[in-house]
């Protein structure tokens, strides 16, 4: 990942609609990137549909209070068992349930580091 280069080569900013809407990263050069053509009008197209499918599925909190009680009850079993892979799957819930995607994705990529033949966090 552009975030993760450790050597002296100037990072990609990152999409300032995905950091609003709190979706996963996507890394551009600019909007008129030579090497992808076109890119940002699919990737606008993307903001639109997230736009879209979050009104379709607003329900007044129901869904999301649904989420922080599975979030909030896999937190309790992560911390019986000590487990750090599920620990991680636990904090990834809980950033889901707050509709913050992109610290949702962050965790989920350490838990996959931490145990790759585990399918929970794909």
């Amino acid at each position: 990942l552009p975030s993760d280069m450790d050597d002296e080569r100037e990072k990609h900013p990152v999409c300032h609609k995905c950091r609003k809407l709190k979706l996963p990263t996507t890394y551009w050069c600019c909007v008129n990137c030579p090497g992808n053509p076109g890119a940002w009008k699919r990737h606008a197209v993307y903001h639109k549909e997230v736009k879209g499918r979050r009104k379709n599925v607003e329900d007044g909190g129901v869904s999301q209070q649904r989420n922080r009680e599975v979030a909030e009850e896999a937190a309790r079993d992560a911390e019986e068992t000590g487990d750090a892979y599920q620990e991680l799957l636990a904090e990834g819930a809980r950033y889901a349930s707050k509709a913050d995607w992109r610290r949702a994705a962050r965790t989920n990529r350490e838990a996959i580091a931490l145990r790759p033949d585990r399918p929970e966090a794909y």
